[in-house]
């Protein structure tokens, strides 16, 4: 008996000195996982809407506006069967498909241009500003200055959509800027997108993103040169070095950024709904930007 009991009272520690040796971190990444792995993208906590303290203050989020402005004083002639300008902004969908990055009657302003307020016709509307015509709501008193700075805060933050609203995922913004590196005297392109919606940005790699150069009229794939990072989970930036690209100083270089493009990968929600690259209303399409430098 026991020479049978040794072996069984063995076994125990022989497992437990193998777990602690598989412990050792050797050929696992920072997350714990083996280095051949893609690493995992940590989102910041960041709500689309954060939760409201105050339900009589006005918010720097849409549901917040819609509730207290849009909804209350804008669709008394913004709404109903024929809405004023088109514009109707009785809902809070409504708002979103007549409001953001859609065509004022200026041709110089988008009625909201996400990142954007005083280029935004919706804020030169509500302060008088003399490039919008009359100041809005039109016979009114005006909106209160808690209310201006609210609408003004949400379009300068991308005029994020909430989570919870069934409307197309697409991009709102696409900013580039462009730096002279001294050392290297070189130049480093950043490319920020702005999402209406939280993305799922955690299988997201860099083989998924195409930037091209135009040269001869032909696109150039430069995805070797590309680098991400997420700022949030509505936005991330590109980064490109402007000598992996040969760019000149006598002649405008031109690109071209692809996302969702199905042949390298999708881009999706949070929710899992597919990312409306080419903005026609229907889930899917790939996001093509033309840009230069």
């Amino acid at each position: 008996m026991k020479k049978l009991l040794q072996p069984l009272f063995a076994l125990p520690v022989l497992l437990i000195l193998v777990a602690c040796n598989a412990g050792n971190g050797e050929g696992l990444n920072e997350q714990g996982r083996p280095n051949a792995e893609t690493p995992v993208v940590e989102l910041p906590n960041n709500p689309s809407e954060p939760p409201v303290t105050d339900p009589n203050k006005i918010s720097a989020n849409l549901t917040s506006i819609q509730e207290h402005v849009f909804t209350p004083i804008c669709s008394s002639c913004h709404g109903g069967a024929n809405p004023a300008a088109g514009q109707d902004l009785s809902t809070i969908k409504n708002s979103i498909a007549h409001l953001i990055n859609v065509q004022s009657s200026n041709p110089l302003f988008k009625r909201v241009a996400p990142g954007l307020p005083t280029q935004s016709y919706l804020y030169l509307k509500i302060t008088g500003n003399s490039q919008a015509g009359a100041r809005m709501p039109l016979g009114q008193a005006p909106l209160s200055e808690e209310a201006i700075t609210a609408i003004k805060d949400w379009i300068s933050q991308g005029a994020i959509v909430p989570d919870n609203i069934i409307t197309p995922t697409q991009v709102n913004r696409v900013k580039i800027t462009s730096k002279a590196v001294s050392h290297n005297n070189q130049q480093q392109i950043k490319i920020t997108l702005t999402f209406n919606q939280a993305i799922n940005f955690s299988t997201l790699t860099n083989e998924q993103i195409l930037v091209s150069q135009y040269q001869n009229k032909q696109l150039v794939p430069l995805t070797n040169h590309i680098t991400f990072k997420v700022i949030n989970a509505h936005q991330f930036i590109i980064t490109l070095m402007a000598s992996a690209v040969q760019t000149t100083k006598t002649k405008q270089q031109q690109f071209n950024l692809q996302l969702n493009n199905p042949n390298l990968s999708t881009i999706t929600s949070i929710s899992g709904q597919m990312l409306d690259g080419n903005n026609d209303g229907i889930d899917g399409g790939v996001f093509s930007y033309d840009f230069s430098l």
